[in-house]
């Protein structure tokens, strides 16, 4: 298991702030050692001893401040202490260094009660100055000199002087408390809560997410989109978020958390959004699919609840209209969507569909044309296989999927008016790394379930590799490549058993994705995620005659060659990646140096691929809308 991204960011920024100060005392460490060697350092002018006093008096102390206080903050921004003790700390701190530079003053001033003599310092080397003699103020002894030389004689004196020289500087005293408390509380306040975001880069507290507003706020649905089951010939799943919990609904509805999804054949415009009459939509929807309902529980600044229908029984290759309906106690009369229309899969025979995939998504403006361009193809599904939001597993991160579940909303609709339904699967910036325990997803899992029967299952339970039919003619694996599921053991056995049931339903076309590379554009990375893959998982692609593989992670355009049992053969399978469906690869070291590779690209792009009883065909298409690569298994 590696370091997780809430703790690795932490580290770095911990270990600059100390590696900040560890440099800052070196020179004062090599000009300790000079004066134990007599002689060796000299100043003839008293340049250097002037120099060094401002250094090691003003700079030295002020870098150290600063760093132990952003230490500190780091803290609190990682949620590591809370920012109530963070405020504290801070306070303390403070008023050590504070305290121990009004002693320093009043020795200069006074000498120390705790010394009965002080002896100046003495310049030492022939011709030289101890560059830390100031000749323009009393040098004394150190008081562990008189002592003894042990700490405990140090913190005796620095106990007999304090006292009075906090009184002696009162007025200043009382100045500095109030605004070093009033200044870590700002300070402690404002850093609690970070979030960490990549492509684009961003951060944000829990202060500055206060202020942007909410993306659910009370009173409303703030999500609805459509999720990929087992089968999306005859099933569909509708996914809704809303800021309360869903209440009790009348006796005369079907019993439910308080949500449902209401499904027909027949577009209802009129019956509008927002709050509607319980009986107007009984009476304009027959049918109405009680929703399942969790709780996001690890959004501390906000509540948020996710209801999700499992619409089965539907007709393959029909059009259904759909909203999400849900009582929120405020009111008899529910809240209620927009309407959504969506398509089911076509069921028997080949069948003629069009899905699009990638990887590696941003929020920037490539990502943006690059959605437009994918829904304007007319796809039945769009896959994603992983770093879909790039949360890096922060809890606090939650605008960042809130921003992709917009854009997803509001791009991923056909010309025709068919929102697109999502297939996902999971990536490194899902879970905060590679290797990483279930419970470190964020999101993920809470707000994606891929599976029909999931009500009753668990969050940290929810599996991530599943199986999708497309009708009879294709099957899709969305696969964990070690994000959290080892690749090797009941992965690899259930990937032979999903190809196995493919085959002996006569699907002609078996797709597979997941996030790192097995054939990778890098192939010196990851090297546990291409070794298990090719000697786990590449065989059985392999045996079972998989038509694609769409790998992702590395942000380049990739083709290989075909490959049956890690050798080029025509008849084997093509690795298509590797993911950048808006993240600039522009600086990934991508290279054709392996011998699997045929094309390398480095430009953002995704796949569109169209698939009919002659096989599959695949387009690489640009943000430009341009098509820059093709492969066909056509016959």
């Amino acid at each position: 298991m590696t370091l997780p991204y809430t703790i690795l960011y932490l580290l770095i920024a911990e270990g600059i702030c100390s590696g900040t100060i560890i440099s800052a005392y070196i020179p004062l460490g090599v000009v300790h050692l000079c004066r134990r060697r007599r002689g060796k350092c000299k100043d003839g002018t008293g340049k250097l001893a002037a120099c060094f006093r401002i250094y090691s008096e003003y700079i030295v102390p002020a870098l150290t401040m600063v760093c132990t206080i952003m230490m500190v903050l780091l803290l609190v921004a990682f949620e590591r202490l809370h920012w109530v003790a963070g405020t504290v700390l801070l306070s303390v701190i403070i008023w050590i260094a504070i305290s121990l530079r009004l002693v320093a003053k009043y020795r200069v001033r006074h000498g120390s009660a705790f010394s009965a003599s002080y002896v100046p310092l003495k310049p030492f080397g022939e011709g030289g100055s101890d560059i830390f003699a100031d000749e323009t103020m009393p040098q004394f002894e150190r008081p562990h000199a008189q002592g003894g030389g042990t700490v405990l004689s140090s913190l005796r004196s620095l106990a007999v002087d304090l006292l009075p020289a906090l009184y002696e500087h009162k007025i200043l005293v009382i100045i500095t408390f109030l605004v070093s408390l009033g200044g870590s509380l700002f300070f402690s306040y404002i850093s609690d809560a970070l979030c960490v975001e990549v492509h684009p880069m961003g951060l944000s507290t829990r202060f500055s997410r206060s202020l942007e507003g909410t993306y659910c706020p009370e009173g409303t649905i703030c999500h609805t989109y459509f999720i990929v089951p087992d089968d999306i010939s005859t099933s569909l799943i509708q996914a809704m978020q809303t800021r309360h919990s869903p209440s009790s609904p009348p006796s005369s509805w079907p019993p439910s958390t308080g949500a449902y999804c209401a499904a027909g054949v027949l577009s209802r415009p009129d019956i509008g959004s927002g709050r509607v009459s319980a009986e107007t939509l009984s009476r304009a929807y027959p049918v109405m699919i009680a929703a399942s309902t969790v709780q996001a529980s690890n959004m501390v600044e906000e509540s948020r609840y996710v209801s999700w229908c499992d619409i089965i029984g539907l007709d393959s290759n029909s059009t259904y209209y759909m909203r999400s309906i849900v009582f929120d106690g405020g009111d008899d009369n529910p809240l209620v969507s927009g309407e959504y229309k969506v398509r089911t899969a076509p069921g028997s025979g080949a069948g003629q569909y069009a899905f699009v995939s990638g990887g590696d998504m941003s929020l920037d403006d490539t990502n943006e044309r690059l959605v437009r361009i994918a829904a304007q193809k007319e796809p039945l599904f769009a896959m994603v296989g992983g770093d879909i939001a790039y949360d890096n597993g922060f809890a606090t991160c939650y605008r960042r999927w809130d921003r992709w579940l917009s854009r997803w909303h509001d791009m991923m609709v056909t010309p025709s008016g068919y929102s697109i339904p999502m297939l996902l699967a999971i990536g490194n910036h899902e879970a905060g790394g590679f290797q990483q325990a279930q419970g470190g997803i964020a999101f993920l899992t809470t707000y994606v379930p891929h599976q029909v029967g999931l009500g009753a299952v668990p969050l940290s339970s929810r599996p991530l590799y599943h199986a999708h039919s497309i009708g009879r003619s294709s099957t899709v694996l969305s696969l964990d490549s070690w994000v959290v599921s080892p690749m090797g053991g009941e992965q690899t056995a259930f990937i032979k058993t999903q190809l196995q049931r493919a085959h002996d339903t006569g699907a002609q076309h078996t797709f597979a994705i997941y996030h790192g590379a097995i054939y990778p554009s890098v192939p010196h990375l990851y090297p546990y995620v291409v070794g298990d893959g090719q000697s786990m998982w590449e065989p059985l692609f392999s045996e079972y005659n998989l038509t694609i593989a769409f790998e992702n992670h590395f942000h380049v355009y990739k083709r290989t060659k075909n490959i049956r049992y890690g050798k080029e053969d025509p008849d084997g399978v093509v690795y298509l990646g590797d993911g950048a469906w808006g993240v600039d690869g522009t600086l990934v070291p991508a290279t054709m140096s392996s011998w699997w590779m045929a094309r390398l690209e480095k430009v953002p792009f995704v796949f569109v691929c169209r698939v009919d009883e002659r096989g599959t065909y695949v387009e690489a298409v640009g943000d430009d809308g341009n098509v820059f690569d093709t492969w066909s298994s056509w016959t």
